[in-house]
């Protein structure tokens, strides 16, 4: 054991050399622990791991057992629903210690405590953002609401009731190595956790994007390249649902944009990768004649999984599915009637404002023909090592000043709905939800749901299906929040809400199947103007498929949830191949054009196809733009969506947009399309086959939690890309894959990529992570008896 010890630390100061936050913030090298700490025999690195699978506990109302089954789910029993969240914390303080810890500390701007002064400018930007002031107001309310408080308080009582019974030889790997001790949970440690969520989905905007291309373009072209709308989008919501109802926003929207260019800004830009899916069949479409849901969110892909799957079982109710560590009751699942899964919404909720001061020294501004005084708010920031940082930041009628100029001449304001007071009993949605048993009772429960905004979609036994665009929604008049606002009228700012029955939503429609994959929300004739990061291609090949196919079973659903068909490469590659010199090409550049001329269009791992394809495309684009790219170096630019480009190769390939800059004479698409795959076929010769498979490029691997080396997947040969529905590509993918057919018996199946521990040591690490990269699933037990449980 001293030897295998010793062996690691070796191997921890050689590798652990960076560490990432969220996948962009480098630090430098950890600190050494104690080494009489981690090199003790009995209480060092490799101590602690837990295996009880039958554990009995005393609740408030009775006795918890928890069952651990041979995949490591915990199968909890309560008397109450109250005990059963007791013994949710309990067992997930036990299984995501470290996880739990460390969210919690990303969420409140406190890494610092972790990690030293090395993530100083993190925890700055997390406060200047406002979501650790925003935390603190949140459990201020949530303590307020009875069950909302009942509940998280059951948690964080079964939480503490297991980190309590913890010495330093039970302590998570990762705190060992950074030699710190877990804290109790908190109900502001939960509120935290909802927070961070709030902060991932809907933590991004594009203003100064869009107001930098406006400006370079001019109104004219911008309005041209850069369209919101196509005629051939495919929203959430059917196009046969109708909208009838008074507007709570009628009038005009005031001008107010700030009309210049700005220069080395904040901004934060939508990931693409981050994506998901889910659809529900009515029966109409099964071959059992019951729906079948499912449930595909894809987001960071980590170890252990952002889910942990669990079921919760008392006498009212029996549901299963995934929660998120830290927070009681569970996200995606189903129950004896019902299952329910969410993607994100995208609509954009987070809108900058120009600050105009009063005075050389920024100390005022004007505000509704007022001079407003700039408020002050110090948040201290703890550092491992060194004295608390104390950073001031300044607040506007708008929110914090995120980012500053040198002059004040261009400093941004930022309004955001999750930093903004909500209703506290949006903590309990949830938990009341995933006690439903109807559709009514499923629309009522999740109505208090505020941020980030997901499409909540559903299906019962009873046979109906349903979707809403569930969450508070500003009720934005045309091109509200698309670009910065002058920040010196209130009227600029958002004035409405839409009601929650407003909001677009759908049930048991004529197609007989509803899904969402990130796209707009509804058609043109929802009467509400909305802007947001919308998905173009994988809804489009969802529909295709659903819309002709019939008498599904749940194995072909599981199999469509791996489909790596790209509508994108459909829609480009027969018009770039159109364009080539066939008669003139040379052996290598003609291999490739017979390669892609008889591609599938299939993402799969082993084609080369999909590797030629994207870095054709991405020649093709970058030379398309290269007006826009040209300033990329001094301000933050966005390109125009690949649907605007497919359509003026197709239309217009003389537009100006083609001509090169500083070359003559004056390019066409079909010139830019030879220009960039010679630079494909430059690129292949520079490698071998093997290196040019699509495994191999797609580098798709799952890193540590706090993205420690060593503790990782390492790279995975898998296939998909972000345009097809398999989307995984990098450190993103499906987090949680899961159908439900929900006949008589419910037929349940899932899989996480991962495994249910998040301790290192554990068997249960990662043993999911094979599994999950070749398509497979685990059928979910569920209905069972706690002697099957137990024996399974």
């Amino acid at each position: 054991m001293i030897k295998k010890s010793i062996g690691l630390l070796l191997l921890l100061v050689a590798i652990v050399a960076t560490l990432f936050l969220n996948g962009n913030i480098l630090t430098e090298q950890l600190g050494i622990p104690p080494l009489a700490k981690v090199l003790n025999p009995w209480h060092g690195l490799w101590s602690g791991s837990n295996s009880d699978r039958d554990i009995e506990l005393e609740g408030k109302d009775g006795p918890v057992r928890i069952v651990i089954d041979r995949r490591a789910v915990p199968h909890i029993y309560a008397e109450t629903m109250a005990d059963a969240f007791y013994g949710q914390g309990y067992i997930e303080a036990r299984d995501r210690t470290f996880q739990m810890q460390f969210i919690r500390q990303v969420a409140t701007g406190q890494l610092g405590e972790y990690f030293g002064d090395r993530t100083l400018s993190y925890d700055k930007w997390t406060h200047r953002k406002g979501i650790p002031a925003a935390v603190k107001d949140a459990t201020k309310r949530w303590a307020t609401d009875k069950a909302v408080s009942q509940s998280h308080m059951a948690y964080v009582s079964g939480a503490n009731a297991y980190l309590a019974g913890l010495d330093y030889g039970d302590y998570p790997f990762e705190m060992k190595v950074l030699d710190i001790a877990p804290k109790e949970w908190t109900l502001e440690a939960a509120v935290s956790v909802f927070k961070y969520m709030g902060n991932m989905l809907a933590g991004g905007n594009d203003d100064i994007e869009h107001t930098n291309v406006k400006i370079l373009l001019g109104e004219e072209r911008y309005q041209k390249y850069y369209k919101e709308t196509e005629a051939y989008d495919e929203p959430i919501i059917p196009t046969s649902v109708t909208y009838d109802f008074p507007l709570v926003n009628e009038g005009a929207k005031p001008d107010g944009l700030y009309e210049h260019a700005i220069y080395d800004a904040y901004y934060e830009k939508r990931n693409k990768n981050i994506g998901s899916n889910n659809w529900a069949l009515a029966p109409s479409k099964t071959a059992s004649g019951s729906p079948i849901l499912c449930s595909d969110p894809h987001l960071s892909l980590s170890l252990p999984s952002i889910w942990y799957e669990v079921n919760i079982i008392t006498p009212e109710t029996n549901v299963y599915g995934v929660s998120f560590p830290g927070l009681p009751g569970i996200m995606i699942g189903f129950n004896e009637h019902i299952a329910w899964g969410e993607t994100n919404v995208g609509h954009d909720v987070q809108d900058l404002y120009h600050i105009r001061y009063a005075d050389d020294d920024c100390t005022t501004y004007h505000l509704d023909d007022k001079v407003l005084p700039i408020e002050y708010r110090y948040d201290t920031i703890f550092v491992k090592g060194a004295a608390p940082v104390i950073d001031t930041n300044r607040i506007t009628h708008w929110g914090p000043i995120v980012k500053r100029s040198n002059d004040g001449l261009t400093d941004i304001a930022m309004d955001w709905l999750v930093a903004k007071p909500a209703p506290p009993s949006e903590g309990n949605t949830f938990v009341r939800a995933m006690q439903c048993k109807d559709y009514d009772c499923f629309l009522r429960e999740t109505s208090t749901f505020v941020t980030p905004a997901q499409n909540f979609l559903y299906a019962d036994k009873s046979g109906d299906i349903g979707l809403r665009v569930n969450g508070l929604l500003p009720a934005r008049l045309p091109h509200d929040g698309r670009f910065v606002a002058e920040g010196d009228s209130s009227r600029y700012g958002w004035q409405h809400w839409i009601p929650r029955e407003q909001n677009p939503q759908a049930i048991n429609p004529p197609q007989a199947y509803l899904t969402s994959s990130n796209q707009r929300s509804a058609g043109t004739d929802y009467p509400y103007y909305y802007t947001g990061g919308f998905e173009r291609y994988r809804n489009r090949a969802i529909n295709d498929h659903l819309d002709t196919i019939s008498a599904v079973t749940t194995a072909d659903m599981m199999e469509f949830q791996h489909n790596n068909y790209s509508k994108l490469a459909e829609d480009m590659v027969p018009m770039m191949l159109a364009e080539l010199p066939t008669v003139s090409l040379q052996p290598a550049a003609k291999q490739i054009y017979e390669t892609m001329l008889s591609w599938n269009y299939n993402y799969d791992a082993d084609l080369v196809a999909p590797t030629y394809f994207e870095k054709w495309y991405r020649e093709l684009r970058n030379n398309t733009w290269d007006e826009i790219a040209a300033y990329r170096d001094t301000m933050a630019i966005t390109y125009p969506l690949s649907t605007t480009l497919r359509d003026l190769i197709r239309d217009e390939p003389n537009d100006q947009i083609f001509d090169r800059l500083h070359t003559i004479p004056q390019e066409t698409a079909g010139d830019v399309i030879r220009l960039a795959f010679d630079s494909l076929v430059a690129y292949a010769g520079r490698h071998d086959a093997e290196y040019l498979r699509w495994g191999h490029r797609n580098r798709v691997s799952i890193r540590h939690v706090a993205q420690v080396p060593g503790l990782d997947s390492g790279p995975l040969f898998a296939g998909g890309c972000g345009d097809v529905i398999n989307a995984q590509r990098g450190t993103f993918g499906p987090s949680w894959r899961m159908v439900i057919g929900l006949g008589e018996q419910v037929e349940a199946y899932g899989i996480i990529p991962g495994g249910q521990s998040g301790d290192p040591r554990s068997a249960h690490y990662m043993d999911l992570v094979e599994k999950w990269r070749t398509g497979q699933y685990d059928k979910l037990l569920y209905g069972r008896s706690l002697e099957e449980y137990l024996n399974y």
